[in-house]
């Protein structure tokens, strides 16, 4: 953990700080993770030549003593633009390079002469998983494949959605889960038509569809699966829905590698699914990044013209969502290699299940 933190601040210190008048500022808190190892509410990271600093609230300044090494604690005042630039002014930077939109503002409120907007350049470094990242991601998924696997025991006619996210949701903090990677969906019925529904009070039904899409988090580090199964034996329409959201997601799974873009990727999904009919039905991307946030870059859609890399964490997840009939996505992550993807959810079967 402090020898991936080391060199990620090494990385910024080489490519940014090169001269001591430079200060670096970061603000988002999965950046301020990334950078640091601190969890909690921050005001900001600011890193210069020699030292390093993070501003916050007095609750927090404990918890950034035990979180972080090397990292001064201060704690913010009223205005916390007053509390930046005392350390600029204390440190004779001059100019400030980070996390913000208008250089202007940032020259007028800490008093620079120069500031640098690099509002991407932690987003992006994150993309590539160091060692110990992918394992705690591993450690996350497989935790979630456990947890899918338990409450199968528990789908059946009667049973709440809600009390079935309940039952994911602490097996998976029984096992290691800091927390939800993101509000637990199960959906069944109709409702799984729903790509995000959120548990209800409904009871599943004989012949119902559960969809089941949740995550842990290992050392804030994210997890995301989907499973569809069937309470009893699905209709003859929501079995060929199955079976196609299978087929279009085993092939993407196979077809996914390193330099591919997230556009080619969803194209090749999508017209699995758009040539048999259901095209119209398929209304979200196909997936995502995942580390410390369960959303985060590349993105595997329309919009995604980056090249997916080596190393990177994505998720494959189509699906066909038809109103007043049903729902089903099917969703593994994977980290991408040169020649193919290694799957973290293969714990938890994708067969066509009934309950």
């Amino acid at each position: 953990m402090n020898q991936l933190k080391e060199s990620v601040l090494q990385l910024i210190r080489t490519e940014i700080l090169d001269d001591d008048k430079k200060a670096f500022i970061i603000k988002d808190k999965y950046n301020c993770n990334y950078v640091t190892g601190y969890t909690g509410d921050l005001t900001a990271v600011i890193l210069t030549q020699f030292k390093n600093y993070i501003i916050v609230n007095s609750l927090y300044t404990e918890q950034v003593k035990q979180e972080t090494t090397d990292y001064i604690p201060i704690i913010q005042k009223n205005n916390p633009n007053e509390t930046i630039a005392e350390i600029m002014h204390s440190g004779n930077i001059d100019t400030i390079i980070g996390e913000f939109d208008s250089p202007e503002e940032v020259c007028k409120n800490f008093n620079v002469k120069k500031a640098i907007c690099k509002k991407d350049f932690i987003t992006d470094k994150r993309i590539i998983k160091y060692q110990y990242e992918l394992d705690c991601i591993r450690k996350a998924n497989m935790i979630s494949c456990d947890a899918f696997n338990h409450c199968l025991q528990f789908i059946k006619p009667g049973v709440t959605e809600l009390d079935i996210a309940a039952e994911i949701e602490y097996y998976m903090k029984k096992h290691g889960s800091y927390h939800t990677a993101f509000d637990t969906i199960v959906v069944s019925g109709i409702r799984s038509a729903m790509p995000h529904g959120t548990p209800s009070e409904k009871k599943l039904q004989t012949g119902d569809p559960v969809t089941l899409d949740f995550g842990a988090v290992y050392r804030s580090y994210c997890a995301d699966i989907t499973r569809t199964v069937f309470v009893g034996k699905p209709n003859d329409e929501m079995k060929k829905i199955y079976n196609l959201v299978l087929e279009a997601q085993t092939k993407t799974v196979d077809f996914v590698k390193a330099g591919l873009t997230g556009i080619e990727v969803d194209a090749y999904a999508r017209e699995i699914i758009t040539s048999n009919g259901y095209g119209d039905y398929f209304v979200h991307g196909l997936g995502h990044g995942v580390g410390l946030q369960v959303h985060e870059a590349p993105s595997l859609s329309k919009r995604g013209t980056v090249p997916i890399t080596e190393n990177s964490v994505v998720t494959v997840e189509p699906g066909i969502y038809v109103g007043n009939v049903g729902g089903v996505r099917i969703e593994d992550s994977v980290i991408v290699n040169k020649t193919g993807v290694e799957i973290l959810t293969k714990n938890a079967d994708k067969k066509l299940l009934v309950l």
